[in-house]
């Protein structure tokens, strides 16, 4: 399995990392989905809080292309 494979972009809904590093407050994220692939293709979601990678689940094309979820981050 891939972190980051050739087909898929999984930063794409925040491929602008930066300025998420400069953000203090409160994001909450619900739900992810693996855009087009081939077959058998998988994807591993990461956060990456204070240093720390997180991951938060698996996307794969044959079984699961789609993640809900709700998780909030936020600034102390």
């Amino acid at each position: 399995m891939k972190e980051i494979t050739d087909s898929v972009d999984p930063r794409i809904m925040f491929k602008h990392q930066s300025l998420m590093q400069d953000y203090h407050g409160l994001i909450h994220i619900s739900q992810a989905s693996l855009g087009k692939a081939k077959k058998g293709v998988s994807a591993l979601l990461y956060a990456t809080i204070d240093d720390k990678k997180l991951l938060l689940g698996t996307l794969s094309q044959d079984s699961f292309p789609h993640i809900n979820f709700d998780h909030l981050f936020f600034d102390k």
